[in-house]
């Protein structure tokens, strides 16, 4: 329910405005419940309910590693392995643009174990 309500973050029309802590506080929580709800979703192999739950912490922030890693997995278990991999280069293209910085180690071992299926 707190996803569907999420509209974004505060002053989203300003790209200078600086963010407030509560805002980056509630988007932290709101990621981390995402989380809660994909691993439950993968523990029932509910692979299609967990990958839904990731895809909204991507579009949320698209810089959270740990939920790209989440989704790549999903996609894997449904047999989208090109999915996957599209995970990936979105992924590395937005910590490159915002961030400044390549995948994790952990995101490029994920990335060579789905090339090696």
């Amino acid at each position: 329910r707190a996803a569907e309500l999420y509209a974004g973050p505060f002053l989203c029309g300003d790209a200078d405005a600086p963010s407030s802590p509560l805002a980056d506080r509630l988007r932290r929580r709101l990621l981390r419940q995402l989380v809660e709800i994909g691993l439950h979703c993968e523990q029932a192999a509910l692979w299609q309910d967990a990958a839904a739950s990731y895809e909204k912490g991507l579009s949320i922030d698209p810089c959270a590693e740990d939920v790209c890693r989440h989704l790549m997995t999903a996609y894997d278990a449904l047999g989208r392995r090109s999915d996957a991999l599209g995970v990936y280069l979105t992924c590395r293209d937005a910590l490159g643009a915002r961030l400044g910085v390549p995948p994790s180690a952990e995101t490029e071992t994920l990335l060579k174990h789905l090339r090696g299926h």
